[in-house]
């Protein structure tokens, strides 16, 4: 382990422990400009953590565009698609439904698909959608749906709903 910058007053290093818990032991030795120097030394636990993927997403914004009559109604939005893992994440692809409640059922009507590009580890990528449903004249939610296909492995994979507030 080295420090960046020693002489600093905020070193910095990187604990590599190889992913398994270690415990590091600090001795800072202070000497002034006569010679005179104390030291004190504390130990530090760095807890390891395996490589894993979790993506959680969050909506930015979402608009619904509606008519009176018979038709279709336009759904535009933005979904903030994070890494929470230590891991990079491959691409994945997003699965957007409509639903009369914010709980995600496999009756909920599917509106459409996008791909997501990979995200480096406690990165984030922005999925902007544009999307046709059926009118529907009553308040909906939008759901999307994080790895859709399970192809990723995730710490959390009950994380992967992205649930809209009431839209009208």
């Amino acid at each position: 382990m080295t420090l960046d910058n020693p002489n600093s007053a905020q070193p910095r290093f990187l604990a590599d422990t190889g992913g398994s818990s270690s415990s590091l032991i600090f001795r800072l030795t202070v000497t002034d400009p006569g010679g005179l120097s104390a030291s004190d030394q504390c130990s530090v636990v760095v807890n390891g953590a395996a490589s894993s993927v979790d993506l959680s997403g969050q909506w930015l914004s979402l608009t619904r565009y509606w008519w009176a009559g018979p038709g279709a109604d336009t759904l535009t939005g933005k979904i903030r698609v994070k890494n929470l893992g230590s891991q990079a994440a491959p691409s994945t692809v997003l699965y957007v439904y409509q639903s009369s409640d914010p709980a995600f059922q496999t009756t909920d009507l599917f509106l459409g698909k996008s791909n997501v590009s990979s995200i480096t580890a406690g990165g984030y990528v922005d999925v902007n959608l544009t999307l046709i449903a059926p009118h529907n004249p009553s308040s909906v939610y939008i759901i999307g749906i994080l790895d859709a296909t399970n192809a990723l492995s995730e710490t959390n994979e009950a994380n992967n709903a992205v649930v809209s507030g009431l839209i009208r």
